[in-house]
């Protein structure tokens, strides 16, 4: 694409051939250039706002029933 080598995208870019070779057959294909997606795994749980409140009021009952 553009008269320039695979080895020479891959080096200035530091990604490998393979992935130029992906990215020019992305851009051939869709008409325009791949985005990245967000990267990283998927929370394990969604959690309240006010979490921190209700541990902390869950905490002050245990202290409550433990000194009993």
């Amino acid at each position: 694409m553009h008269g320039l080598s695979t080895a020479f995208v891959a080096k200035e870019f530091k990604i490998s051939h393979r992935r130029v070779q992906e990215v020019v057959q992305y851009t051939r294909k869709k008409g325009c250039v791949p985005t990245l997606q967000k990267g990283g795994r998927h929370p394990y749980a969604q959690y309240p706002k006010d979490i921190w409140k209700i541990v902390a009021k869950a905490a002050k009952r245990l202290m409550h029933v433990q000194h009993r």
